[in-house]
């Protein structure tokens, strides 16, 4: 494939999309000479070399729903893509380790790394993502939680069901406290400045006058609080504790998110 590429000039993608549309079932390539057929729709059709599959799919359409959407969602029916949250969980390499077949679309729009890769059994994809689940929960539970419970496909209303337990917050040292106290002083430092830049950045407005040295002023200035704001959250985050009573009472449950 390289040696191809090079000896035409092209690059090595190129040649994997024209030897994918070779592959084509002759009749659609013989429609897209004559003009009868578009680019997208060949793309989408190329995702499977099945003769009969491609043809299926094509004669199974109305006209006016031969669309290239319509050709890839029904050539990858039953398939999980790799943008899914399990398929983040898990990850495509660890699927494809364990004999898990995946179907890549060469003429996908590919910013991601995870567009245009469909992945054909679900089920080892789920039996992949529960394993790795419990893996977890097992390291959860050696926290000293009474229970765990780990939730492939859980949403919100169904964790409604269940009450919410806040950690405990441990008096702070001496160090810490005055760290935190630092903190504030220089949010409120930044704040007061924030708000006469603003006024500023108003008055120059009024005037007619530009104010862009203001507006960058007030992105250096609006980056600066953002910083201080997470720095503040990780102190306070660090003082919050479960007590081995209440883990000992409560559990912990675990669920995948739409990032994996």
């Amino acid at each position: 494939m390289a040696q191809i590429a090079v000896r035409f000039g092209v690059a090595p993608l190129t040649v994997e999309r024209r030897l994918k549309l070779a592959r084509l079932a002759p009749r659609f390539l013989a429609m897209y000479r004559e003009g009868n057929i578009a680019s997208d729709m060949l793309h989408a059709l190329a995702l499977t070399d099945n003769h009969k599959a491609q043809e299926a799919v094509w004669d199974g359409l109305p006209t006016y729903r031969r669309d290239a959407w319509t050709i890839r969602r029904l050539l990858t029916e039953g398939a999980a893509t790799a943008e899914s949250h399990l398929a983040r969980f898990v990850g495509v390499e660890t699927y494809e380790a364990r004999g898990g077949k995946v179907r890549r679309d060469l003429f996908a729009n590919d910013d991601t790394g995870r567009s245009g890769i469909y992945l054909e059994a679900p089920g080892l994809l789920r039996q992949l993502a529960t394993e790795k689940l419990q893996a977890a929960a097992e390291e959860v539970r050696a926290e000293g939680w009474a229970w765990v419970e780990g939730l492939i496909d859980a949403d919100r209303l169904a964790l409604r069901a269940y009450g919410q337990l806040a950690p405990s917050e441990r008096a702070p040292s001496d160090a810490e406290a005055g760290m935190l106290a630092a903190l504030e002083t220089e949010r409120e430092r930044l704040n007061a400045a924030y708000d006469q830049n603003e006024a500023k950045a108003l008055q120059f407005e009024d005037d007619g006058d530009g104010n862009d040295a203001y507006e960058a002023e007030e992105v250096r200035l609006s980056g600066l609080l953002s910083d201080l704001d997470d720095r503040i959250d990780a102190a306070r985050r660090a003082l919050r504790r479960w007590t081995h009573e209440r883990m000992g009472r409560w559990g912990a449950m675990l669920r995948i998110d739409s990032d994996g």
